[in-house]
């Protein structure tokens, strides 16, 4: 099982964390509007990325987890190196202005995501 699970509502994108990891993120799914998302992209060098002051989450070596803070930006990790395909989601109006999740078949969720938001 993938550490994120991605499901296509009509008017929602739902991410849900997955074992573990719903304790490391402090989250275990986020929602949000499709109107809200910017686009898509698979990015498996983005966890090689500075990240910034974790706050709250976890942070060991080729892993991921919770809000980051870079810049005075939020990005929403839940990723690791190796795998699962990391996906990126851009989003504006939000809490965070990207998701860096680590999915199966990441193209055929970036390519949903952005028919959805097209």
């Amino acid at each position: 099982m993938a550490i994120n699970s991605v499901t296509f509502g009509e008017q929602t994108l739902t991410i849900t964390i997955n074992g573990l990891d719903k304790m490391w993120s402090f989250k275990s799914n986020l929602v949000i509007l499709y109107t809200h998302i910017a686009g898509a992209t698979l990015d498996n060098e983005a966890l090689a990325e500075p990240k910034g002051m974790k706050w709250p989450g976890l942070r060991v070596p080729g892993k991921y987890a919770g809000t980051f803070i870079l810049e005075g930006e939020k990005t929403f990790y839940n990723a690791e190196i190796g795998g699962s395909d990391v996906i990126v989601v851009q989003l504006h109006d939000e809490e965070y202005v990207r998701l860096v999740l680590s999915v199966d078949d990441g193209v055929d969720i970036v390519n949903t995501i952005n028919q959805h938001v097209m």
